[in-house]
């Protein structure tokens, strides 16, 4: 008999507005696929954006979608803006509005963020948790996996656990950490307890914790007790089964220095953690052509892309394989992270794409780092302090005449199978039921 699996995630394709948001995901079921297991994922349902180049995923698992006011919203909202993205003057006033509104909601959103613990997206719980117990009735599942963030979705494990007990095997999934990084602490004191309690409830409640980020189990020890025994490493990784080479040469070499940034990216300034504001100003005393490439979910305010002009290019949300094709066009590949406080346990799924394409790869972020230490010890590519604009300027001067001179980093994907999704996804089988 087939082992099944369900797993719950919050967003999730075609409902997901980056697919950065739920890459994990989209690949452990199709591992676990190839594996015989008979697989389902649960997750909300919104306003369409994109399959990402992954329809057909969909017809190897079972994805059960609920209705989620919340994701419909937030998805609602994204089209909204980015329908009109590239309209020319005769809506400039439409689009003034749309930011003016999008701004406002930003920071409507972050207050109500605030006051809901974990997050606002526990409002919509209960119909998470109705029907994935129906589902693990009617389909016998003994195994559950909740992948967060939104963290909120983790109470429906426990939920989950009080009704079934021992009947189910709870595995708690962690793409970032919950109370050990800044950017989903609560700011005042009193919410930031609960938040931390309910962190330790889901976790007294589980029957394992596999987790993305090395120092996150590390903080998890320190903070409320030791889960050693109980926890996995399954990092994020590059898929070894995507053959992105064909006939492009990567050692191609653009007219002009050009850097690319593909996944989420946002300038707003309030509690944001991929905010390019600093990098921006850096490079707009740099004396040197350069050309910068975002794509992706991008939202970058019409001041910078006034300012940046002659230097900045925005392209639109591409499917995997494309995104991976176009990063092979690039010279440099970009991570930024502006937040220190949990800066330090961040290693963004970009990077191991980035590596899939054998791309120099430029992070831009605080020193505390563990991907700018990764980068530094294999040789992958530079490090730039965000908060020192001359650390910035001498960096991408570096960059700038390595690529003159064709002497950017090298590297070979080969020397990282370590970091393949499917070395890491073997980890999970062994502690299924």
């Amino acid at each position: 008999m087939k082992k099944k699996v369900l797993i719950i995630i919050r967003e999730f394709i075609p409902y997901s507005l980056s697919i950065g948001s739920c890459m994990r995901v989209i690949k452990m079921a199709e591992f676990f696929a190839q594996n015989g297991m008979e697989v389902f994922i649960l997750s909300g349902k919104g306003q369409k954006i994109s399959y990402f180049g992954y329809e057909n995923l969909i017809n190897k698992v079972k994805v059960i979608y609920v209705p989620d006011t919340l994701i419909f919203y937030l998805t609602s909202m994204y089209k909204s803006l980015h329908e009109t993205k590239f309209n020319t003057s005769d809506t400039k006033k439409a689009n003034v509005v749309k930011r003016f509104i999008a701004n406002f909601m930003k920071y409507f959103q972050g207050f109500v963020n605030e006051i809901f613990v974990p997050d606002v997206f526990v409002c919509t719980n209960h119909s998470y948790y109705k029907k994935t117990s129906e589902i693990i009735e009617n389909e016998k599942i003994k195994n559950v996996i909740i992948s967060s963030p939104n963290h909120s979705i983790q109470l429906v494990g426990l939920l989950l656990k009080k009704k079934y007990g021992d009947k189910i095997n709870l595995i708690v999934d962690y793409r970032d950490s919950w109370n050990g990084t800044g950017i989903f602490k609560k700011k005042l004191y009193p919410f930031q307890l609960i938040n931390e309690y309910l962190e330790k409830k889901v976790l007294k409640n589980m029957d394992y914790f596999t987790y993305a980020l090395p120092l996150s189990l590390k903080k998890i020890n320190e903070k409320y007790f030791d889960i050693t025994k109980k926890s996995l490493l399954v990092m994020n990784g590059y898929d070894e089964n995507i053959n992105v080479s064909g006939n492009f040469n990567k050692d191609n070499k653009n007219d002009v220095l050009t850097i690319g940034h593909f996944g989420s990216i946002n300038d707003n300034s309030y509690n944001n953690f991929r905010n390019p504001e600093l990098f921006f100003k850096a490079l707009l005393k740099f004396n040197r052509k350069i050309k910068l490439c975002f794509y992706g979910s991008v939202t970058i305010s019409k001041k910078w892309q006034d300012k940046m002009n002659d230097i900045l290019e925005i392209g639109e949300n591409l499917s995997h394989t494309e995104a991976l094709k176009m990063m092979q066009k690039m010279d440099v590949l970009l991570v930024v992270h502006s937040k220190i406080d949990g800066g330090d346990e961040v290693i963004p799924a970009k990077f191991f794409e980035y590596i899939l394409v054998e791309k120099p790869i430029l992070l831009v972020g605080p020193n505390n780092m563990e991907i700018g230490k990764m980068i530094k010890k294999d040789g992958l590519g530079y490090v730039m302090d965000i908060y020192s604009e001359q650390d910035m300027l001498n960096k991408t001067d570096i960059i700038y005449r390595y690529w003159e001179t064709d002497k950017l980093v090298k590297y070979n994907k080969e020397n990282f199978k370590k970091y393949s999704r499917q070395k890491q996804y073997k980890k999970i089988l062994e502690i299924l039921i």
